[in-house]
C-alpha cells in the first residue's frame, strides 16, 4: 500500500507531525529497540525531503514483485532489505546522517535480498509500468475500503471470526494470537 494515499484519503497524520509525539517518538523507539534487542539508526535528517517521496519507488517494487509472482519468502527477503537499508545500514548515512538514495540503493539492497541481476533489472523495470502503478492503487484504495488508516494495518482471517478482523499498530500482535487461539512469544523469541 502507499501509506501517504492512506494518509491522504483517511485525513490522517503521522505521529511525527504532532507535536507531543513527536518529543517522545525518538525516546519510545530508542526503548523498544533496547528492549527487543534491535539496533536502530537515528532518523536520518533527511528523512521527509529524501527518504519519505522515495518510498512510492519501494512500494512500487513490492508490487511488481507481487505482479511477478515472486514468493511470499523473496517478497518479505525484499522488504527486510529495504528496511535494513533505510533504518540500520550505517554505510548508507554521510557524515550529517542523510540517507543516501542513490541511484544503486534499490539494485543493492534486491542483490542483498538474494535477487538476481536480470530478475532485478526486471523488477525495476516493472516497476515503472502502468499494470503496476494501478496494482498500487488497487492494493491502497482495498486497505482504505477495509479500514485502514495507517500502517500497519492487519487484515486477519481466521475460522473464529465471522469475518475479518481489522487491526493497527504492532502492538496488536499478542491480541490476534489471544482472539486466533494462538501463543504469544513476543516479538524477539530469541531473548526468551
Amino acid at each position: 500500500v502507499f501509506l501517504a494515499g492512506i494518509m491522504q484519503e483517511t485525513k490522517n497524520i503521522p505521529p511525527g507531525m504532532l507535536p507531543q509525539r513527536a518529543r517522545l517518538l525518538d525516546r519510545d523507539l530508542n526503548r523498544s529497540a533496547e528492549h527487543f534487542g534491535q539496533p536502530i539508526l537515528r532518523m536520518p535528517t533527511n528523512f521527509f525531503t529524501h527518504a519519505v517521496p522515495a518510498s512510492i519507488k519501494f512500494q512500487r517494487l513490492l508490487c511488481a514483485s507481487q505482479h511477478a509472482n515472486l514468493d511470499r519468502e523473496q517478497i518479505e527477503e525484499i522488504i527486510d532489505s529495504l528496511t535494513n537499508g533505510i533504518h540500520l545500514d550505517k554505510s548508507l548515512r554521510d557524515d550529517k546522517n542523510s540517507l543516501i538514495l542513490d541511484g544503486d540503493f534499490i539494485s543493492q539492497r534486491l542483490e542483498k535480498a538474494g535477487i538476481n541481476k536480470q530478475l532485478s533489472a526486471s523488477l525495476q523495470t516493472d516497476s515503472q509500468s502502468l499494470d503496476v502503478k494501478e496494482l498500487l492503487k488497487s492494493n491502497t484504495n482495498e486497505a482504505i475500503r477495509a479500514g485502514a488508516y495507517g500502517v500497519p494495518t492487519m487484515l486477519i482471517t481466521a475460522k473464529q471470526f465471522k469475518k475479518p478482523e481489522l487491526f493497527f499498530g504492532s502492538d496488536r500482535f499478542e491480541q490476534i494470537a489471544f482472539l486466533t487461539g494462538n501463543k504469544w512469544l513476543g516479538p524477539n523469541v530469541a531473548i526468551l
